[in-house]
């Protein structure tokens, strides 16, 4: 499969699992998968009240900062604030775990994966790097203007590849997240 775009404008607003806000998918296995049935999912959303998360049993999720401040507090006590520059934070899905953002809201993305049926790693992209698909699935998100093969791309735009598949970035580097997945067989 060649470079697919994903582009930001159009995506259909969600409301959140345990009804406290809304998300926005990016791309989903199986695509169209109910929040019970994929084996993964890429999403976005906006945070702009204290609340608690939204609970996914035998799901592993990570979670990167896109725009804004975070903190999280777990339920066995450990807490954590996340920002733009911080890594992104895998955690379980069934973690019970309380959001407030800070110094206004904040924009995130979510990316959920089914334990046993998937993996992922989240990566921010700052500089210059290969940019190769060499598991199942890559997707780029753009936090940038830019041009990513040829095309050009627009702050929270995606790309979404597969396996053998190179992005070749022309003009100045956007700051990219690289989302890898790799599905586990069955």
């Amino acid at each position: 499969m060649a470079w697919r775009g994903l582009p930001a404008e159009g995506r259909v607003t969600m409301p959140w699992k345990n009804g406290g806000g809304v998300t926005r998918e990016i791309a989903a296995w199986p695509p169209s998968a109910s929040l019970d049935a994929f084996d993964w999912r890429i999403s976005m959303a906006n945070v702009d009240v204290e609340g608690p998360f939204s609970r996914f049993e035998n799901v592993d999720r990570v979670l990167t900062v896109v725009k804004g401040s975070l903190a999280l507090q777990f339920g066995d006590g450990a807490s954590v604030v996340l920002t733009e520059m911080s890594d992104p934070l895998a955690f379980a899905g069934e973690a019970p775990c309380l959001g407030a953002p800070s110094d206004g809201g904040v924009i995130d993305l979510n990316v959920m994966v089914r334990r046993g049926r998937a993996t992922v790693r989240v990566r921010r992209c700052f500089e210059p790097q290969p940019l190769r698909c060499d598991g199942g699935v890559l997707l780029l998100l753009a936090l940038d203007s830019g041009v990513l093969n040829g095309a050009p791309i627009a702050p929270y735009d995606a790309m979404l590849a597969a396996i053998g598949d190179v992005a070749t970035v022309t003009g100045p580097w956007p700051r990219l997240i690289a989302v890898e997945l790799v599905l586990s067989p069955r």
